[in-house]
């Protein structure tokens, strides 16, 4: 059963209540609305549960911030090494030898050879005072006292130091003498060398042209600056290796 509205004088000039939606909390000053951030876990109705932590946010951009350094640091190296590789190809480039100067030996002193100062009359006072028979001798003469004409030209011109011509067989060098012998002595081994090796072959060509009378032929002997004519195979040979040096 209704019971129908009483109208009462103290209501008069008022609406009735109507019902209200439920109204939303906001932050102040702003339109977010005042909520609780975590979905309920039932903690906040048993005082006794201990609320989980927060969510731990991301770490990209920390991940993001540490690659960009080591990228940094590598390329930072990488220069680092090509600039100290450059600069030590630099420093060990291949220097050019310093020419040393070739220095010459010094030269030693030059050895001259001993020549002793004898003459022909020395070598023949030695043949003497070995009792060697020495007749009429005779000093200065040349090679042209037995050699004489073509082909002994040549030899005869080359100078010598001192000579001696002795007879050996009883008859003194006055004038020509077929028992004669003869000694010069050159100012060197080589000069008297020289003028054997002449005698040796002028005398070969003179054996092979016809003789305008009696033609003496060389029988040299050679020792040091000694050349003679006629004495070799004798003991006059053996005084002249001896003292000819």
């Amino acid at each position: 059963m209704k019971v129908p509205m009483m109208d009462y004088p103290e209501n008069e000039g008022h609406h009735p209540i109507e019902p209200t939606q439920p109204v939303t909390p906001f932050y102040s000053g702003s339109d977010i609305p005042l909520t609780h951030p975590y979905p309920s876990t039932g903690y906040l109705d048993n005082p006794y549960i201990i609320a989980p932590p927060p969510p731990k946010k991301p770490h990209k951009h920390r991940f993001f911030m540490v690659s960009i350094l080591v990228v940094a640091l590598m390329f930072f190296g990488a220069s680092l090494f090509f600039y100290l590789a450059a600069t030590h190809q630099e420093s060990v480039a291949p220097v050019a030898p310093t020419a040393v100067p070739t220095i010459p030996p010094t030269p030693g002193p030059t050895v001259t050879p001993t020549v002793h100062p004898y003459t022909a009359q020395d070598i023949l006072n030695e043949m003497i005072t070995h009792n060697l028979r020495v007749d009429g001798p005779a000093y200065g003469e040349s090679l042209a006292y037995f050699f004489y004409g073509a082909p002994y030209d040549d030899v005869v011109s080359i100078p010598f130091q001192s000579s001696a011509i002795w007879g050996v067989a009883g008859s003194g060098s006055g004038g020509y003498c077929d028992s004669c012998v003869g000694l010069w002595v050159y100012s060197s081994y080589d000069v008297a060398t020289v003028v054997q090796q002449k005698l040796n072959t002028d005398g070969s060509i003179a054996e092979q042209t016809p003789a305008q009378g009696p033609t003496p032929y060389p029988v040299v002997t050679h020792y040091g600056r000694c050349v003679a004519n006629g004495v070799s195979g004798t003991p006059y040979a053996a005084i002249m290796q001896q003292f000819c040096v």
